[in-house]
C-alpha cells in the first residue's frame, strides 16, 4: 500500500480562493494510515526529525483513537503541531522503513489530524511555577517562540518582544493562507501562550526598550532571534522600473488583508502579466498569489524545473493552478517604457554543456538565444540576506565570515555577556522546522549555562 494523498480543494475553486488547498486525512484514513506505523524498536524517523518528535509514540495514540493524547505527545518536543503539520519537508519520512517501497508512512498529515482533532479537546497545560530566572528573547518567529516554549517549561520567566504587530514571524507573514491558514499558526502560538509567555507586540529591541533597561528588570539572559534581514536585490538592470517588487512586499499584503481587500488593493496594484524571478518557496508562492487575482504568472529561473519550490507537491499544485514555468532562462534586463515603468523582461536560454570536453557540465547560455517575456510586473524572490540589525544593536559582536552571528556550540552564547542567539541569525534555515530545532536547541543550552553558572 503507498502513502494516501490527502483531500484537495479541487483546481477549479481553489484557483480563485485563499482557503487551504490540502485539507488533510479523514478520519477513516488517519486510523488506516496509523495502522501501518510498524513502531520500529529504534525508529529512524524520530533520528531524523530535526525536533525530536517521538514519531511512533504519537502514532500509537492515533491508532488508539486518541487525538488528545497524540498531541500532548507531540507538544512534548513541539508547539507547533498545527504547523508542522502542514508545511514541514517531512525528513522523518524520508527516514521510514517503508520509504524503500515507496510505502512511507504519512507522518506529516499524521501529525496535522493529531493537531486539528487533538485541539479541540486539548486541556491546558498546568503553566510552569514562574518564579524562576527572567530571560527575553528578542523575536517572536519559529526559533524565539520555540525556545521561549522550553524556557517557560523549564521554569523560567520569559517575555518575548516582538517588533511587529502580530507574533509568528516568517510564519504569519511570509506563508499564504491556502498553505497556511493564520489560524493554525494562532492555535499553536496560544500553546505557548499558555505556557505563560508573554509577548509583547509593536515593541523594537534598542528602540522600545534596550539592554540596559532589561538589566534593571533583572533579566538574567537575552536570546537573540531577530531572524534573517532583508531581502537580497538581483543584480539586474532596470530594478529600478515602476512594477517592481520584492516577494516580502506581496506576502506581508496577502497576510495582513482580508481576502476581499487583497484582491482590492493588490490586484488592482499588479499587472496583469507577471514574471516571478526566483526559484524558492516565496517565489512559488508570490507565483500561486498571484493566479488568485487573475493573473497571467510565469516563474523565470535559470535552472530546471526540479529547483523551484520546496516541497514537489506545492510545485504541481502550482502548475495546476496556471502558474508558468519558464525554465532554464536566465534574466539579463528588466525592460522598461517612457513612463518609467516595466514593459518586458529580457531574458536568454540556458542549456547544460562541457565546453572543454573534461565532464565539467554546467549550465552556460545559449548563443543567440536572447528573448523578451512581455510583462508589466516584475516580483524579485531571491531569498534575504544576513540581519545587519544585530551589529547597529551591538557593534562589538563576533561573527563569521558569512555574516552571521558567532556562538560558542555548546551554550549558543554570543561573544558578549549574557547575550545568546538562535534561528537564521546563527545558521541559514531552508526550513522553518530547522529554525524552531535552533530554538529548542538554544533554550537548553542556555538552561544548561544558567545552572552551572555561580
Amino acid at each position: 500500500m503507498i502513502q494516501p494523498a490527502p483531500r484537495i480543494q479541487i483546481v477549479k475553486k481553489r484557483s480563485k480562493n485563499f482557503q487551504e488547498v490540502s485539507l488533510g486525512y479523514s478520519k477513516k484514513i488517519t486510523m488506516e494510515e496509523a495502522r501501518r506505523c510498524p513502531q520500529c524498536s529504534e525508529p529512524a524517523c524520530r533520528e531524523a526529525c530535526p525536533l525530536g518528535i517521538d514519531i511512533p509514540g504519537f502514532i500509537r495514540l492515533l491508532r488508539e483513537g486518541d487525538a488528545l493524547k497524540a498531541l500532548e505527545k507531540i507538544q512534548l518536543d513541539s508547539y507547533f503541531a498545527g504547523v508542522c503539520g502542514r508545511i514541514c519537508h517531512a525528513p522523518c519520512e524520508a527516514s521510514c522503513i517503508l520509504f524503500k517501497e515507496s510505502a512511507a508512512v504519512g507522518i506529516k498529515q499524521l501529525e496535522r489530524f493529531a493537531s486539528d482533532h487533538g485541539r479541540k479537546k486539548l486541556s491546558l497545560f498546568k503553566k510552569p511555577h514562574q518564579a524562576g530566572k527572567k530571560i527575553a528573547v528578542i523575536g517572536s518567529g519559529p526559533s524565539g517562540l520555540t525556545a521561549a516554549a522550553f524556557l517557560l517549561k523549564m521554569g523560567y520567566q520569559v517575555t518575548v518582544f516582538e517588533s511587529f504587530i502580530y507574533p509568528g514571524g516568517v510564519l504569519f507573514y511570509g506563508v499564504p493562507e491556502f498553505r497556511l491558514p493564520n489560524s493554525v499558526v494562532n492555535q499553536d502560538i496560544a500553546s505557548i501562550k499558555d505556557l505563560g509567555a508573554d509577548i509583547r507586540l509593536a515593541t523594537q529591541f534598542g528602540k522600545n526598550v534596550t539592554l540596559e533597561e532589561l538589566k534593571q528588570q533583572d533579566y538574567r539572559a537575552v536570546l537573540l532571534a531577530m531572524g534573517s534581514g532583508g531581502a537580497y536585490f538581483f543584480n539586474i538592470p532596470g530594478a529600478h522600473f515602476g512594477g517592481v517588487y520584492f516577494a516580502e512586499e506581496i506576502l506581508i499584503e496577502v497576510n495582513v488583508y482580508t481576502h476581499a481587500l487583497i484582491k482590492r488593493i493588490l490586484g488592482k496594484k499588479l499587472g496583469q502579466h507577471i514574471a516571478v524571478l526566483g526559484a524558492g518557496q516565496a517565489a512559488l508562492d508570490c507565483a500561486r498569489v498571484c493566479v488568485r487575482l487573475g493573473k497571467t504568472v510565469s516563474i523565470v529561473h535559470h535552472g530546471t524545473e526540479d529547483e523551484i519550490g520546496l516541497l514537489p507537491d506545492e510545485r504541481e499544485f502550482a502548475k495546476e493552478e496556471g502558474v508558468r514555468f519558464e525554465v532554464l532562462a536566465n534574466p539579463l534586463e528588466i525592460m522598461g517604457n517612457n513612463d518609467g515603468f516595466v514593459s518586458g523582461l529580457k531574458c536568454v536560454r540556458m542549456d547544460y554543456a562541457d565546453p572543454d570536453g573534461k565532464g565539467d557540465w554546467a549550465l552556460i547560455p545559449v548563443p543567440d538565444s536572447e528573448f523578451i517575456l512581455d510583462v508589466d510586473t516584475i516580483i524579485i524572490a531571491a531569498g534575504h540576506k544576513v540581519n545587519e540589525a544585530v551589529s547597529l544593536l551591538f557593534p562589538k559582536i563576533k561573527k563569521t565570515k558569512r555574516g552571521l552571528l558567532k556562538v560558542d556550540e555548546k551554550s549558543q552564547a554570543t561573544s558578549l555577556p549574557e547575550i545568546f542567539a538562535a534561528g537564521d541569525l546563527v545558521e541559514a534555515h531552508k526550513y522553518a522546522v530547522e529554525a524552531m530545532a535552533s530554538g529548542k536547541k538554544a533554550a537548553l543550552a542556555l538552561d544548561g549555562y544558567l545552572k552551572n553558572k555561580v
